[in-house]
């Protein structure tokens, strides 16, 4: 399963990566909002981790957004 996980704290992503990773997952880090957005249309992602409160964008305005575009992905 690919996720992007969308979390503005390095020592909050690292160790959920890692555990994800753990489990066969392959995760993508974006560290804030609008590069979450970026890499959401950019890439074929079976879920999303979405911090609430990031810097840029916060996780509820990117996923309006994914959804505005028509995307369904399953989203945290």
């Amino acid at each position: 399963m690919r996720i992007l996980l969308a979390e503005d704290e390095a020592m909050m992503a690292e160790p959920i990566m890692t555990y994800l990773g753990w489990h066969g997952h392959q995760t993508d880090w974006a560290e804030n909002g609008l590069k979450a957005l970026e890499m959401a249309f950019s890439n074929a992602y079976d879920c999303l981790i979405l911090d609430v409160m990031m810097p840029c964008m916060d996780g509820v305005s990117v996923l309006k957004q994914i959804r505005r575009e028509g995307s369904d992905v399953p989203a945290i």
